[in-house]
């Protein structure tokens, strides 16, 4: 059966684990020989990848942070863009270190498929390393492919054109 390494960086509640939890354990059932990474909030606590394995039936590894979290001049994300700015989006060198240090986890797992929720830097280091993967979850996790992206706070909606500027930020990271 399958390596596969689920990748979780992004997000600091549970709701995100217990998406993934039905995920690990049907893929565990079929044979499949898992891998998850948590985000590093949860990789610090103590006991937290130990409860989070126990959940997954499954390995747990802390997921990698090349560099901190970058900082945006909103209070909130207002958009996905904003919310990949500030995971290694944010310049070129700090998206090829955190590629980098993905691609050595996939391949110290040898991972034949990368499962996403919530991870696209996993997901960017997936593709340029030519694995498989695949991305699930929810609309927030998978946003839809829309320019510029619908605003994660619907309350109070930046302006179209900051909502570009952002976007057009991440891009210049990854070189479109």
């Amino acid at each position: 059966m399958a390596r596969i390494l689920i990748a979780w960086e992004i997000g600091a509640g549970l709701g995100r684990l217990a998406q993934i939890v039905p995920v690990a354990r049907g893929l565990a059932a079929q044979g499949h020989r898992l891998t998850a990474s948590m985000p590093a909030w949860m990789a610090a606590r103590s006991g937290a990848l130990a409860r989070a394995a126990a959940l997954l039936g499954c390995e747990t590894v802390a997921a990698p942070r090349a560099a901190p979290p970058a900082a945006i001049d909103a209070a909130s994300p207002r958009s996905h863009a904003d919310v990949m700015f500030c995971h290694h989006f944010d310049t070129p060198p700090h998206l090829v270190l955190q590629a980098r240090a993905w691609q050595w986890l996939f391949a110290s797992r040898q991972a034949d498929l990368v499962m996403v929720h919530h991870a696209p830097s996993a997901l960017f280091a997936a593709h340029a390393a030519g694995l498989p993967c695949a991305q699930f979850g929810d609309g927030y996790v998978v946003p839809p492919a829309e320019s510029p992206l619908r605003p994660t706070t619907p309350w109070a909606p930046a302006s179209a054109d900051a909502m570009r500027t952002a976007e057009q930020a991440v891009a210049d990271s990854v070189g479109e």
